[in-house]
């Protein structure tokens, strides 16, 4: 699972506050789990012994929101009692993105890919200008073959992300997929300007060029592909054949 910016979304289980809301209405009462007891070490006195097995109880602190006691509950192994938490959260605020992003990157973790794309669907319905939900939801849409979907869900919010390469170059990729070459072509230039290091997205350009009947800029764009040292072999061997191609 890559969508889902999980690097970004796991930063925010400690360091990232949910957004500002009303005050809201104190929750009715500490939620409680109990702990197994770990056995008393050998040689205990019989007082240990008995304080030892006690169970140790963990209180979620009543003062939290719902989106902060899910961030208690995931620090103390409860992600079920989080899952709810964060749903609550987003009843309460589905404006906010934090608690938008962190259920949606448990839920994939759990596998549960349908309920993880209506969670970022409903985050880009509050803030459509939201670059990472929108390339998160694409790839779910593109992994289950929906290919134009997921091209329109990046078309929403492509304003938000005229400088992030990577979001341009998969809407190339949604391009190609949906038969849109001739602008596949133009977003792979478009990502390369920002990016010109990447070999492979260079063979992309270079292989819609060869479909627009762009001979000359397919030429270059192999060369360049080559030239970038990070092509596999079998990339390599490619590039190579099409270049022998486009060279006769």
């Amino acid at each position: 699972m890559n969508l889902v910016c999980r690097a970004v979304v796991y930063a925010t289980l400690f360091s990232v506050a949910p957004l500002a809301t009303a005050q809201e209405p104190v929750p009715p009462g500490p939620a409680v789990t109990q702990i197994k007891p770990v056995p008393p070490a050998a040689g205990k006195s019989h007082k240990s012994r008995r304080s030892a097995s006690a169970p140790v109880m963990v209180q979620t602190p009543v003062s939290m929101d719902a989106y902060q006691q899910a961030l208690f509950s995931l620090r103390t192994g409860r992600v079920s009692e989080a899952h709810a938490q964060l749903r609550e959260r987003l009843r309460e605020a589905p404006q906010d993105l934090a608690a938008t992003r962190l259920l949606a990157t448990l839920l994939l973790d759990s596998g549960q890919q349908t309920e993880a794309a209506q969670v970022l669907a409903a985050g880009l319905a509050q803030a459509p200008q939201t670059a990472d939900l929108a390339l998160s939801l694409a790839r779910l849409q593109a992994d289950q073959g929906l290919h134009a979907e997921a091209l329109q869900t990046l078309e929403a919010s492509a304003g938000s992300a005229t400088q992030d390469a990577d979001y341009i170059a998969f809407m190339a990729v949604l391009s190609t997929q949906t038969g849109q070459t001739t602008r596949a072509v133009a977003l792979w230039q478009q990502a390369l300007l920002q990016a010109p290091a990447h070999g492979s997205w260079w063979l992309a350009l270079a292989t819609a060029q060869q479909t627009v009947q762009d001979r000359a800029g397919a030429r270059q764009s192999f060369e360049k592909a080559l030239a970038s040292t990070q092509l596999d072999e079998s990339q390599q061997q490619r590039a190579r054949k099409a270049l022998m191609q486009l060279r006769d």
